[in-house]
């Protein structure tokens, strides 16, 4: 989350999964307290990526600045 400020990413990988983990879809929303805010004043992109059981392919999903109130979805078919 945010890395698109100066390299300041953070990761909120246990956030994602707690919300979504085991579900054959999933819209993950950004401003999820977890999420916190690694660069104030900068308007920060989401990137989750996530493989669906024993498949080893990685799916992406993005959503651009001004992620912090926005919706990912994630999905396995």
């Amino acid at each position: 989350y945010g890395q698109n400020c100066r390299g300041a990413g953070e990761s909120t990988t246990a956030y994602l999964r707690q919300n979504c983990e085991g579900q054959p879809s999933c819209a993950y929303r950004i401003d999820d307290p977890g999420t916190g805010d690694p660069a104030s004043g900068c308007t920060k992109d989401y990137v989750a990526e996530w493989s669906c059981g024993d498949d080893p392919t990685v799916h992406r999903a993005t959503a651009a600045p001004a992620a912090g109130f926005g919706v990912v979805a994630l999905r396995c078919d």
